[in-house]
């Protein structure tokens, strides 16, 4: 909703109000939840009830879950290098049965894919 008013001398202000929509039936929504699944976050618009229903479905998973500390990977670091050098070999493998050796930094788009979020 934008309502414009005169203001001083011929200016003109703008007011805006955002309203926030419950993402899922579409009532006045009271919050907005932000969370991560698989490395990939989301934020959805919840009314009160909504919100309650969301804590209460994670509820379970939440108090048997370790909290994370920022994003990083829970992966230790010792354990990177051996996938990343197997995936190195993947795509040098890839490159040899295309006909030739990959020159850039990156490889090939298919073999660099990862699930999108």
């Amino acid at each position: 909703m934008v309502s414009e008013f005169s203001g001083k001398a011929g200016q003109v202000a703008t007011y805006t109000k955002v309203m926030l929509v419950d993402d899922l039936d579409g009532s006045a929504a009271e919050e907005q939840i932000e969370f991560a699944v698989d490395g990939c976050s989301y934020q959805i618009d919840l009314s009160a009830v909504n919100v309650a229903r969301f804590r209460e479905a994670l509820a379970p998973f939440i108090s048997a879950a370790r909290r994370s500390t920022g994003r990083h990977r829970s992966t230790p670091t010792s354990a990177r290098p051996v996938a990343d050098r197997k995936r190195n070999q993947a795509i040098r493998k890839w490159a040899q049965r295309q006909g030739g050796l990959f020159t850039q930094a990156r490889g090939p788009a298919e073999m660099m894919a990862r699930p999108a979020c």
